[in-house]
């Protein structure tokens, strides 16, 4: 059993190994947001597309002044065409992953 407030060897190694790479990996998950939220935006099938990082998004003065490292990778969208529409889109998806929680 183990108790206490010390990480164990492995645990310790494995948390290393991704800060080395965290800063990285942050820029690229905002950048690759970024080209999405600009790519849904131009798509005549979206109704909206949710992003700080769009120059059009009611609140991305705000963003620019309080995210100094970058707008971050969460984006959100609306299909036209209601459920039947987003159930589609959703059924055809082949990259994007449905997950709660991704694991290297």
């Amino acid at each position: 059993m183990e108790v206490g407030s010390v990480l164990g060897p492995f645990a310790a190694q494995q948390l290393l190994l991704g800060l080395e790479t965290l800063s990285l990996r942050c820029e690229r998950i905002g950048s690759n947001a970024l080209k999405v939220a600009r790519f849904l935006e131009s798509d005549p099938r979206m109704s909206w597309v949710n992003y700080p990082g769009l120059e059009r998004n009611e609140y991305h003065s705000l963003a620019k002044e309080y995210l100094t490292g970058g707008f971050g990778g969460v984006l959100s969208f609306g299909v036209k065409g209601g459920a039947r529409a987003s159930d589609i889109l959703v059924d055809r998806l082949r990259i994007i992953s449905n997950m709660t929680k991704l694991v290297t």
